[in-house]
């Protein structure tokens, strides 16, 4: 989410009516813009010329969006006969006890270096953890090391190099690839896959939502497709030809 604080310094009061009447016709035409979660227009109690917007987008781009809109560019070309002090824009981040991206930036790290303790911190008893393509879900205080420990005992070596990891208000999205070998018995949506000493590569997308430095739920997707071509090819192929 982004949020901005902006602050208008009228000249006179006669540039604070006129200030105050342009700053509700843009709050009005605002309203409807897509991403918008709030809006707000104050005036300081000991000084009537002196106005403040409180404004929150939904990410960056409805933002953006916002910036470029016609009646945003025909206020500020209106207004500025009107300021004493050119227009200030502070941009606000919501101080959190948890830091959800830092949360699942470690859950990474913690994967990479086989940190069972710390991703089994992150489990409460209110967790859940879907593994898209087993079509399976997992709760409870062992709903995220469990998954875990299991994609371990086939992938012993396993590694998440990640991409992309944006975060927003409690959610977190991750993509990148994962690595390992094929070491375990692997009971895959297409059966039994024993050990093939293979070494593979895998596309992933998770979406996290956290709550209080939690995961309260997770959903992972990966290519398992693309993962069985590359551990058992010819249940890809006989699939292929039927």
């Amino acid at each position: 989410m982004k949020t901005a604080w902006i602050t208008l310094n009228a000249k006179n009061a006669e540039s604070a009516q006129n200030l105050k009447e342009s700053l509700l016709n843009l709050l009005t035409l605002s309203g409807s813009e897509p991403g918008k979660v709030a809006y707000e227009v104050f005036t300081a109690e000991s000084d009537e010329t002196q106005f403040h917007v409180r404004e929150s987008w939904s990410d960056s781009k409805a933002f953006e969006d916002h910036l470029n809109t016609p009646q945003l560019k025909a206020f500020t070309a209106s207004t500025n006969d009107w300021l004493s002090l050119p227009m200030q824009a502070t941009m606000l981040k919501k101080v959190e006890r948890f830091d959800n991206k830092q949360v699942i930036e470690k859950l990474y790290q913690a994967v990479n270096a086989k940190d069972l303790e710390y991703i089994k911190s992150l489990g409460a008893d209110f967790s859940e953890w879907l593994d898209v393509p087993f079509d399976y879900t997992t709760t409870g205080e062992n709903a995220i090391i469990d998954p875990w420990v299991s994609w371990f005992g086939i992938f012993p070596d396993a590694t998440c190099e990640v991409k992309s990891l944006v975060a927003f208000g409690d959610y977190v999205i991750a993509q990148g690839i994962g690595k390992g070998t094929h070491k375990g018995v692997f009971h895959s949506p297409a059966g039994t896959l024993q050990p093939t000493g293979v070494s593979m590569r895998v596309n992933f997308c998770d979406v996290y939502k956290l709550r209080q430095g939690k995961i309260e739920r997770a959903d992972s997707y990966f290519d398992f497709y693309g993962l069985l071509r590359q551990l058992a090819p010819e249940k890809v192929n006989a699939r292929e030809m039927v």
